[in-house]
């Protein structure tokens, strides 16, 4: 009665454990409810882990369901490795089921538990249940090791003849595993996988293709022994998806054997003059193209299919069509040529991915004479696109096609420098670094563009300027760094400010203005160093182009000359004045190379103006004046510099590389007389000694007691020649510098207070230094 007792009971508290347990089902419920799902699945996993522990094995695949889905979230499972080998090996299907369903995730880490599975994996692979057979077979793909492979190579061959044609088509597949692990293994079970080409079953004959296309991938050679079976099933098999393999093995065996051509001619033409599947197609097509160029009929038959596809209205085959032509003609752009109509019209497909694509076989049909017709329509479908990813394609496709190779295809830069400004219009967030640099190079390389260039950069600046430094302050806010097109404005203020000699009054002032607007101060770093460069510089030119002699008119009638100089005065003090107020508001950014850059620039202009003084017409001379002495410094023309300039420069004779710069410690300090010294020394004897000494005295003070006994005074000198004696022995090699540097810091005839009444010849040295160094600007500014 007792032992029915304790059975009963035991059974009834199992089931109350069972009841208890939360199923997979009702984690991932919970899961889409809960907000914190860190803390709830770390929760679920410390329930898991007590969970499996369970002498219920029902309790224990439960907790293996749960943890295989916290594995699909991330978790590491590989700890439950040996609780999955636990429900692998018991006879209940359902049990073993989940035992096979997370051994893939848990086993292939653990080599021990791999190695106590094998039995197990070999008695479920002899196993007359088909589907214990075929989890073993599953399992299998994954966790192959050499080990496995040596030791079940039998198993996996007897199935190859399994009644069952399912088992012969997954032994088929999984042997590649085998052969892949343990390579020795393909003398074995080579001639028994040809063998399974002549199989009743079209799913086993697809399935020892597969395999055979792997092992040609590894070693094409070896599958050579077997080619009259596999030609013959060729020439024969009506499946598409067998012939897809077919054809992918063919073109692996042709590398290896050329003569093989000759054979495949036929059964070539055969399928693309009767099979009606576009992916059969397409797969003889790639292999005409790419191995079949000595054969003319049949290469030009397929590339006629090409067309087809790539006319075709399916998006999917117009996309594959455009990948074989980039894949096996990009090396013959005059083949490419033939289909240069289908590829423009495939830039007006929906589909973004097929425009994409179309993009990079556009700079192989494009040549010197098309360049302009070609980039004229890529800038429509530019700034119509509705994907930013399309959009940033296409400005790196046009860059490509008009700058590559030093401008090779250019014949006109004027045309070349409107579309670099056009393509600043489009917002080049990814291409902004190559475009700023094409914008620069272009002006400086060719002297005759940079008139039309600076009218270009002004234009822009007068329809786009607000926005231009709108979006420079966005990238540098999301980003962090200076990006987008802030780099292609700094490069536009730039050139307007290097090149605007010839630049009309109004322009001038047009540009300083916008500078002085609000909005630059919020602009990246770039941007307002360039800026204050920028207006700086016009400024410079404004009071050359005031000094000029020239008759205005208004309407047709002559300005009197006293009214033309009273106008200019006003024009130079009012752009003095704005100039100004710019440098000094940049002065106070939080840019440190632009603070430092606007207050330069603002002391210049200071030391030259006085602007406190009235603004009379012998004021604007005087000023005028010294400014065209400053812009002096800007007259000399800046040239382009070859990359590899720097490999020109001869390396001096005298130089030497191979001698250490540093000198070695030992050198400078006796480590054991240092110690020797400070033997004994504790921190309390130095803290105690500081405490000791008289505090210091002002100078009057000092001054007062200057009288000293000549006992001390000769204490004195005792204590510090025993100083400078200690600091010579333990320092042998400053013991020279020691004396020179305190030569240094007390000259003839100084006191270490200064109270000589002569100036010392170190401060004669510093003004007579100060003086070379600013006569030449005191001459430069006229003063």
């Amino acid at each position: 009665i007792s032992l029915v007792a304790f059975v009963f009971l035991s059974f009834i508290r199992t089931n109350m454990d069972f009841a208890r347990q939360k199923t997979l089902k009702d984690i991932i419920t919970q899961s889409r409810k809960v907000e914190d799902k860190t803390a709830f699945f770390n929760q679920v996993l410390a329930d898991v882990k007590e969970e499996v522990k369970s002498t219920d094995f029902d309790i224990k695949a439960e907790a293996l369901l749960k943890l295989f889905f916290l594995g699909i979230k991330g978790f590491d499972i590989k700890w439950g490795a040996f609780h999955s080998m636990e429900c692998m090996s018991q006879h209940k299907f359902g049990l073993k089921k989940v035992g096979y369903l997370t051994a893939p995730d848990t086993l292939t880490a653990n080599e021990e538990i791999l190695l106590l599975s094998t039995q197990q994996l070999q008695k479920d692979m002899r196993s007359r249940n088909n589907v214990e057979t075929s989890l073993a077979l599953n399992c299998l793909g994954t966790v192959m090791n050499p080990m496995l492979a040596d030791f079940l190579i039998e198993e996996i061959l007897g199935l190859l003849t399994s009644n069952c044609a399912y088992l012969r088509k997954k032994a088929a597949l999984v042997l590649f595993k085998f052969f892949e692990a343990s390579p020795e293994q393909l003398n074995n079970g080579f001639e028994r996988l040809v063998d399974r080409l002549k199989d009743s079953s079209l799913g086993v004959v697809t399935a020892t293709i597969t395999t055979l296309l792997h092992v040609a991938q590894e070693n094409p050679n070896f599958v050579l022994l077997a080619i009259s079976e596999i030609y013959k099933v060729f020439t024969e098999i009506k499946s598409n998806w067998a012939l897809i393999k077919l054809i992918k093995l063919m073109g692996e065996l042709i590398k290896v054997e050329p003569r093989l051509k000759k054979k495949l001619v036929e059964p070539l033409f055969n399928i693309l003059n009767t099979v009606s599947a576009k992916s059969v197609e397409y797969e003889a097509v790639c292999l005409i193209l790419g191995q079949f160029q000595e054969y003319p009929n049949l290469y030009q038959m397929a590339k006629d299919k090409l067309r087809g596809l790539i006319e075709s209205s399916d998006l999917n085959l117009k996309y594959l069509g455009l990948g074989a032509i980039r894949k096996y003609m990009a090396e013959s752009p005059e083949v490419v040529m033939e289909y240069r109509q289908s590829i423009l019209e495939c830039l007006q497909s929906k589909d973004v991915s097929v425009r994409i694509k179309s993009l990079g076989l556009i700079k192989i049909t494009t040549n010197q004479d098309n360049l302009e017709e070609v980039v004229n329509s890529l800038l429509v479908e530019g700034k119509a696109a509705d994907s930013s990813e399309l959009s940033q394609e296409i400005i790196k496709t046009i860059i490509e096609l008009c700058c590559d190779n030093h401008y090779e295809l250019i014949s006109n830069f004027d045309w070349l420098f409107r579309v670099l400004i056009e393509l600043v219009k489009m917002k080049p967030e990814k291409q902004d670094s190559i475009l700023t640099e094409h914008i620069m190079d272009v002006t400086v390389r060719v002297s005759d563009l940079r008139d039309d260039a600076v009218v270009m950069c002004c234009n822009l600046l007068d329809l786009n300027y607000n926005d231009l430094v709108a979006l420079s302050r966005s990238s540098v806010d999301t980003q962090g760094v200076t990006g987008g097109i802030s780099t292609c404005l700094a490069a536009i203020l730039w050139i307007i400010g290097e090149y605007g000699d010839k630049m009309k009054l109004a322009q001038m002032l047009r540009v300083m203005d916008w500078i002085s607007q609000k909005q630059t101060l919020s602009a990246s770093g770039d941007v307002q160093i360039m800026a204050i460069g920028c207006i700086f510089k016009l400024f410079l030119k404004l009071s050359q182009v005031l000094t000029m002699k020239a008759e205005i008119s208004a309407n047709g009638v002559d300005i009197p000359e006293e009214e033309v100089a009273t106008r200019k005065r006003q024009v130079f003090f009012e752009g003095r004045k704005m100039v100004l107020k710019v440098l000094k508001s940049f002065a106070m950014t939080t840019e440190l190379e632009t603070q430092s850059r606007a207050a330069m620039y603002e002391n210049i202009l200071l030391a030259i103006m006085k602007v406190a003084e009235p603004e009379t017409d012998e004021r604007f001379q005087e000023e005028t004046n010294a400014l065209q002495g400053v812009a002096g410094i800007y007259q000399v023309e800046l040239k382009p510099v070859h990359p590899d300039a720097q490999k020109l420069v001869k390396i001096p004779e005298n130089l030497n590389l191979e001698t250490p710069y540093e000198v070695e410690e030992t050198e400078l300090m006796d480590v054991t007389r240092l110690r020797e010294i400070t033997e004994g020394i504790t921190l309390d004897d130095v803290k105690k000694k500081k405490r000791e000494q008289p505090k210091p005295k002002s100078l009057k003070l000092q001054k007062k007691e200057s009288v000293v006994s000549e006992s001390s005074t000769e204490e004195s000198k005792s204590s510090n020649s025993n100083i400078d004696q200690n600091v010579a022995e333990a320092f042998p090699a400053l013991k020279k510098t020691y004396k020179v540097n305190k030569d240094f810091l007390l000259p003839d005839g100084a006191t270490p207070f200064g109270d000589s009444n002569e100036e010392s010849s170190t401060k004669k040295n510093q003004k007579a230094g100060l003086a070379q160094i600013t006569a030449p600007l005191d001459d430069l500014l006229g003063r």
